[in-house]
């Protein structure tokens, strides 16, 4: 039996760079605003996105790679495989989403 596996890139936000120093203004995420690195900041994001279950504050994360896991946990969370659609350019990362939920 063969299984396709489609890869959809999701959408990115218009109003948000791919970039490590874009600063959400999102209410929800502006404690993690104080955080003195990048890094310290988008695992701010992180955490508080899984805290919340929120695939849309995992947008926010302006690294790729780390939005990706973001989203990634997100589905595993929720039970949620739709969301796997949001990952970008990273056909392993997608993949074993939809294969753990």
């Amino acid at each position: 039996m063969a299984i396709a596996i489609t890869f959809v890139a999701g959408c990115m936000s218009e109003d948000r760079p791919d970039d490590v120093h874009y600063v959400s203004s999102k209410p929800e995420l502006a404690h993690c605003n104080k955080e003195a690195s990048v890094d310290e900041r988008e695992a701010c994001y992180l955490k508080t996105s899984l805290d919340r279950s929120s695939d849309l504050l995992c947008m926010e994360i302006g690294t790729l790679s780390k939005r990706n896991l973001c989203l990634q946990k997100v589905v595993i969370v929720n039970n949620d495989p739709v969301v796997c659609q949001k990952i970008e350019r990273d056909d392993m990362r997608y993949t074993e989403c939809i294969t753990r939920v």
